[in-house]
């Protein structure tokens, strides 16, 4: 955020140059989430049924409930031979 308005500022030129240019930010580190669980979405969707945005809170548990299935479909089965990733290896050209 500062970087863009110091960026903001120098195409107007009010600084010289932007400063924040020089700063490497961390990116925060990608945590794993779990999905919640069906009983879980049930008690979400029944404490916001009354609530203006009911609708929303129903297209998001759909939404992450798609997001998990499809993660879990890209996932390599438990015990997968290294074979199958040797394949893939030796398909890239150079």
């Amino acid at each position: 955020m500062l970087r863009a308005a110091l960026e903001d500022a120098m195409r107007e030129e009010i600084i010289p140059r932007n400063v924040a240019k020089l700063v490497r930010a961390q990116r925060p580190a990608k945590q794993e989430r779990e999905p919640l669980t069906v009983q879980q979405v049930r008690t979400l969707l029944n404490s916001t049924r009354d609530h203006r945005l009911a609708d929303r809170a129903i297209a998001q548990a759909v939404t992450n409930a798609v997001k998990a299935e499809r993660k879990k479909a890209k996932r390599p089965a438990a015990g997968s031979s290294d074979k199958a990733k040797g394949k893939k290896e030796g398909k890239k050209r150079g």
